[in-house]
């Protein structure tokens, strides 16, 4: 499992009982000038998220500690974000899509389009807008090898030397160019990064973060 980014908050935690939570949160409408400033909701859903987890909460739970944080010290704020959970000895991951863009699935050297792509609830901090219902906690049995990319929308937004935006169709190539060669998760996102800040003049248009784990049976 790895994790890159640039201005965004990205964060793995493996547990002894063999799984691993992952979470992505982001900044909705900020633009590269936003993402350079401190964010509020962003840091205070870190701190619940972290909160929740000491207490080993259902990602559920993790969320609605997000939800109550945002809205008991900051109402005026939210933040769009993914928590998930792997485990490692069934493949099951589990996710809660908060506003934010959905997880990509690669198998087989191949991106399997729209496979993980379920209706997202409202951002974490604005709960209100749910009605009566509870957030949503998506599952899905993943394959031995699948890879699974979390990012913000910074990263497909972002323009290369061509000029043109990365888009997901180029993302997902390029990690599945890069698996293909053997190269391992932290340094494929390392260079994805560095091209994308070089490509860009190292000025992006929003924050850019990158998390992608990969299931084997075992691991």
């Amino acid at each position: 499992m790895a994790a890159a980014g640039w201005e965004a908050t990205a964060a793995v935690r493996r547990r002894t009982f063999g799984a691993v939570r992952a979470r992505v949160l982001g900044r909705p409408g900020k633009g590269y000038a936003g993402a350079r400033r401190p964010d509020p909701g962003g840091c205070t859903g870190t701190a619940a998220c972290r909160n929740a987890r000491r207490g080993d909460a259902d990602l559920s739970a993790l969320v609605d500690n997000v939800d109550q944080a945002l809205s008991q010290w900051l109402p005026d704020q939210f933040c769009t974000g993914i928590v998930a959970r792997l485990d490692f000895g069934t493949g099951v991951l589990e996710w809660s899509n908060c506003g934010h863009p959905a997880p990509l699935l690669i198998r087989d050297q191949k991106l399997i389009v729209d496979a993980l792509a379920r209706e997202a609830d409202p951002p974490m901090g604005l709960r209100s807008l749910l009605s009566a219902r509870e957030r949503r906690v998506r599952e899905t049995r993943l394959q031995p090898g699948d890879r699974v990319l979390l990012y913000t929308d910074g990263v497909i937004e972002a323009r290369m030397a061509d000029g043109r935006l990365l888009g997901l169709e180029r993302f997902a190539d390029y990690v599945i160019r890069a698996s293909a060669t053997g190269e391992i998760a932290p340094e494929t996102l390392r260079r994805l990064i560095h091209s994308l800040l070089d490509s860009s003049d190292s000025r992006l248009r929003d924050d850019a973060t990158i998390l992608m784990f990969e299931w084997q049976p075992g691991g």
